[in-house]
């Protein structure tokens, strides 16, 4: 898929130099920047499902037998 951006000239020379550098392409760099981007937000929205699954298992917990009835607990007072 292709993007057009706009881009001040001075960033895109030293952008330029970056690419020549690491003999790649500007487009390389940011479809880099934006895969780095995309993966780093998808990782800080997993952490704290993972914690909590670690938290599970270095603490486990036991229930005891099940003494209610569904009825019981949707029962008024």
């Amino acid at each position: 898929m292709n993007l057009t951006l706009a881009v001040d000239g001075d960033i895109l020379r030293e952008a330029r130099k970056i690419a020549i550098d690491e003999d790649t392409s500007v487009s390389a760099l940011v479809r880099d920047f934006l895969a780095d981007l995309v993966e780093a937000r998808r990782a800080r929205r997993r952490r704290p499902l993972e914690e909590m699954f670690r938290a599970f298992d270095e603490h486990p917990v036991e229930i005891g037998p099940v003494t209610w009835t569904r009825d019981e607990l949707h029962e008024r007072r």
